[in-house]
């Protein structure tokens, strides 16, 4: 990934998703982030890096994406053509890898598969409740502080997004956790004016 690509990745959880997924399928999961050679060989500034964990900082992301997936890998690479180098050191005395099972492994990891959810218990419901029940998944993962994991465990208990919207500032808290609850609720009671 570049800068710019984990800082957006980081943004829409999409990278949480993508780590899980690689964890889920590969033996040694590596994410590669690759500077901007005619910048700085950082990703934020010393004077922004406090000793607190912040929502909004990248390295706080970063550790909470490490500790989370302990198997993945991270590797910093200052160019293209260190990247390069890279890659030809991890192919050294392996076999080229399968593409289509990589393609097919990226592109198969539906909503449903990634949450768990088992498509063929849907199947008997209609397609118009099928289409509602992925919109409702889609919406959900959209929200402020939730992430694949925190997804399952709402749908464990709440039976609508109307439900979870009702919840109190301690239940939300108690269900997904202080940061994400408080993230959860301040969102549900914000003005929309």
């Amino acid at each position: 990934k570049s800068i710019s690509d984990l800082f957006g990745s980081f943004a829409s959880g999409r990278l949480y998703t993508q780590a899980e997924s690689m964890c889920k399928h590969y033996k040694c999961p590596i994410l590669l982030i690759e500077f901007d050679p005619s910048k700085s060989f950082c990703l934020q500034s010393g004077n922004d890096i406090g000793g607190d964990i912040r929502s909004d900082a990248v390295c706080s992301k970063m550790s909470l994406l490490a500790l989370h997936f302990p198997k993945l890998r991270i590797l910093w690479s200052r160019s293209p053509h260190e990247t390069l180098r890279i890659f030809k050191l991890l192919k050294e005395n392996h076999d080229e890898p399968d593409i289509d099972k990589a393609i097919e492994i990226g592109s198969n990891e539906s909503l449903d598969t990634l949450l768990g959810m088992d498509p063929s218990q849907e199947a008997d419901d209609g397609e118009e409740e099928n289409e509602i029940n992925e919109a409702a998944r889609d919406m959900l993962l959209r929200l402020p502080g939730i992430t694949v994991q925190t997804a399952r465990t709402i749908m464990a208990h709440c039976d609508t997004i109307a439900d979870l919207a009702e919840m109190s500032r301690d239940e939300l808290k108690r269900l997904i956790g202080p940061l994400s609850g408080q993230r959860l609720f301040t969102f549900f009671r914000q003005s929309t004016k």
